[in-house]
């Protein structure tokens, strides 16, 4: 069970120029990368209204977040396939397809967002199951997302999946620290 965004790919970029975008045909003002990266993390409508708010505290309109959330998916929808993967991501998942690992991606992001990022970054192939936003009637739920993997990769243990995951993370740091 891996996470897509911020483990697979790269995605704060294409994040930080939707975002933009949506907030230039707002008449707000534009903000920089890096605190667009510092707002992601809980979700598309968060990420939403603290861009539009600019302080992560405070509550937009609903009027506003309304207009504001149909601009961000509609730009980013132009963007979403140009994230790219992280290096040494694919041979990381080679080796564990390899090993014999039944992968599932989870995510939080939109079902459509997502089967077009993995396509265009020949990610899918890997994936035997991909949980998305929409998949789940709430996001964020990491131990529904984990047994509705188990049970549709028929694993018998979620222990061979929290050491999967695990493995990853650990992967992940290295490549990190390399880098």
């Amino acid at each position: 069970m891996i996470d897509l965004d911020g483990t697979l790919v790269n995605s704060s970029p294409e994040i930080a120029r939707a975002i933009n975008a949506m907030l230039v045909l707002l008449n707000l003002p534009r903000l920089p990368a890096a605190q667009v990266e510092s707002y992601i993390g809980d979700g598309a409508e968060q990420l939403i209204k603290r861009s539009i708010t600019q302080d992560g505290v405070s509550e937009p309109s609903a009027a506003l977040f309304k207009q504001a959330k149909q601009l961000f998916f509609d730009e980013y929808a132009k963007v979403v396939v140009q994230s790219q993967p992280y290096p040494g991501v694919v041979s990381a998942l080679q080796s564990m397809k390899k090993a014999g690992y039944r992968l599932a991606c989870v995510t939080n992001k939109p079902q459509s967002f997502t089967q077009a990022l993995l396509i265009a970054s020949n990610l899918l192939p890997y994936f035997e199951l991909v949980v998305t936003g929409d998949t789940l009637a709430k996001k964020n739920l990491i131990r529904i997302s984990l047994f509705i993997v188990a049970s549709n990769l028929e694993w018998h243990s979620v222990r061979r999946c929290w050491w999967a995951t695990q493995k990853w993370i650990l992967w992940q740091r290295e490549v990190q620290d390399v880098i």
